[in-house]
Formats: structure tokens, C-alpha cells, sequence
């Protein structure tokens, strides 16, 4: 039998490490009597491991028997000095065999880079029906910190605040690209006050990920005060995905989701991700939406974003 080497990732893995993916997830949902994860979105997921680990800052590496396709695979982030690993998982049959540790090796930041000074922030989300991946991360220094719930649904008309005087919602939706293929340019007045609100409430700077959102046809609405200041933003998009929703100031979350959550009529729910600091987590409770299966875990290096002001798009990109 052809020996386990690590490699690269490269673009021709991606179908295959689709297939480690629900493989590895079916088997951990069926040890705790959960049905397997749908397949609808699959298309979506495959796009989402390429852009993550061939964009900026972007690394991955996989597992392979020989010539074979990857048995395990891990993708990782890094924004400025701070390094997230998005994804990693290993086939079922091969887990105990130390690959998903090798993998964290290699997709350490690069030597050099912002996120590997000491003091940078490391951090990953994973499902709270994994205690083994826990303890994992944890001897890397990654520990478990701040649960972050699924909720999906409809809020109830009226039940979540209206935007306080003061606060102006200014709408953006990127337009069509160019005849000639070239995407469109941000504005820079737009580039920078998501930078303010990035930099106050998660402490760094991710312009490729706004551009990713925004290319995903994601409607983004900015939140201003009357003399211009940015206070924050928020993502919807038709389908009823929603996020990254950041506010300086906590107490205005309600009020923003309220506003959001109006713009747009998904066909069927709402699907938002609310850390438990949250003061969104108990009004949209209370407005109608329920939380949907368990739990991610947020684990890291050290204290993160300020998670009562920010709901994240998913567990794979904060």
C-alpha cells in the first residue's frame, strides 16, 4: 500500500477533499445520532475551499496515499496578524494515524508573517460534538472560549427595534462587472469605513474577504452617524445567508438585524451565526427564531473579537 505523504493542495484536489469533508462529517453525526449533513450546498463548498486557500493569505495542504486522491485535508487564513484555520478533517479509518496534527504543522503561518509573532492571534471554530478536535487545537493553544449558535427563521414583524435617531443605513450592492470581464472596483470611502469597524471590533483588516461577500451577490448595508462616522455594517443576502453584521457599539446589534433582516424575503428562513455574548442571541430568541443543532466553539490563542457586538457569516471565515 502506497505510504501517507503531505503535499499542497492544488486545485484538482478540491472534489476529493469535498469528499473527506461530508465523509468525516456523516461519520462524527452518526456516532451521536444526527442525520448526515445535506448536499445542496456542495457546489458552494468546493468554491469556498478554493477561494480561501488560493486567495491572499490563503495556504493548504492535504494527505494523500501516493498518486492517490487526499485522504485528509486543512485549509488555513491569515489577515494581518492573525492566522484562522478554516478547515481540517481527515477520512474516517485514517484519523488516529497523527495526519489532522501534521496538517496544523504545516499550515502554521508563514515564518515571517504578522500572525507568527508572538502575541498574534490564532483561532479556529469547531462543532462542539468534537471533543477530540478540541483537545487537539488546544495542545497547539487553541483553547475553547465563546459557543457560537446557528439560528434560523423569520423574526417576527415588529418584534426587534427600530434604528435609533441618529443612525443612517447607507445600502450597497455591487454592480454587474464589466463588459470586459474586469470586476468592479470598490470605492474607497466604502474600503475604509469597513476597515474602521473591522479594526475596532475584530482588530484587523480583510479586504479580500469584503470582496468576497460582496461578489456573492450579498447586499451590504453600512450604518453611519449623522456626521459621517462609520458605527458599522452588515451583510444579507437573497437566500437567507447572512453576516459578517459588526457594530461598535453593542448595544445597537438588535437594532441593526432589525433593520437587515427587513431588506430582504429569503424563500424559506433566515440563517444567522450569534456568539452567546451576544445581546442578539436572547432578541432574536424572543422575536421567533430558534437556535438549529449544536453549537460551534470559537477556540483561541487569546481573547478575539469583541463578540458582542459582531455575528460572524460562518464557521469556515469570521
Amino acid at each position: 500500500m502506497s505510504r501517507l505523504l503531505e503535499r499542497p493542495l492544488e486545485r484538482a484536489d478540491l472534489a476529493a477533499c469535498l469528499e473527506v469533508f461530508y465523509a468525516a462529517s456523516d461519520e462524527l453525526y452518526a456516532r451521536w445520532n444526527q442525520p448526515p449533513l445535506p448536499r445542496h450546498d456542495a457546489d458552494r463548498l468546493r468554491s469556498l475551499f478554493g477561494e480561501l486557500a488560493f486567495g491572499p493569505g490563503g495556504n493548504g495542504w492535504v494527505v494523500a496515499r501516493g498518486e492517490g486522491p487526499p485522504v485528509a485535508f486543512g485549509i488555513a487564513i491569515e489577515r494581518e496578524a492573525t492566522w484562522f484555520l478554516s478547515f481540517l478533517f481527515v477520512q474516517p479509518g485514517v484519523q488516529a494515524g497523527g495526519l489532522g496534527r501534521g496538517l496544523l504543522r504545516r499550515l502554521g503561518p508563514d515564518p515571517g508573517s504578522p500572525a507568527a509573532e508572538a502575541g498574534a492571534l490564532r483561532h479556529t471554530c469547531i462543532d462542539s460534538l468534537q471533543p477530540i478536535s478540541a483537545g487537539l487545537y488546544a495542545t497547539f493553544g487553541l483553547l475553547p472560549r465563546v459557543p457560537i449558535y446557528e439560528l434560523l427563521g423569520r423574526p417576527r414583524e415588529g418584534a426587534l427595534p427600530a434604528l435609533p435617531d441618529g443612525v443612517i443605513a447607507v445600502p450597497f450592492l455591487l454592480p454587474a462587472t464589466a463588459a470586459t470581464g474586469e470586476a468592479v472596483a470598490l470605492p474607497s470611502d466604502l474600503l475604509a469605513e469597513l476597515e474602521a469597524v473591522d479594526r475596532r471590533v475584530l482588530g484587523w483588516r480583510r479586504r479580500a474577504d469584503h470582496r468576497a461577500w460582496l461578489d456573492d451577490g450579498r447586499l451590504l448595508v453600512r450604518y453611519r452617524a449623522r456626521d459621517g462616522a462609520p458605527i458599522g455594517y452588515g451583510y444579507v443576502h437573497r437566500s437567507g445567508r447572512s453576516g459578517p453584521i459588526a457594530v461598535r457599539h453593542a448595544e445597537l446589534l438588535p437594532a441593526v438585524l432589525g433593520d437587515l433582516l427587513g431588506r430582504l424575503q429569503p424563500p424559506d428562513a433566515w440563517r444567522l451565526y450569534v456568539p452567546g455574548p451576544s445581546a442578539a442571541l436572547s432578541a432574536l430568541i424572543e422575536a421567533g427564531m430558534r437556535i438549529s443543532g449544536n453549537p460551534a466553539i470559537w477556540s483561541s490563542s487569546a481573547d478575539g473579537p469583541a463578540w458582542d457586538g459582531y455575528l460572524p457569516a460562518s464557521f469556515a471565515r469570521l
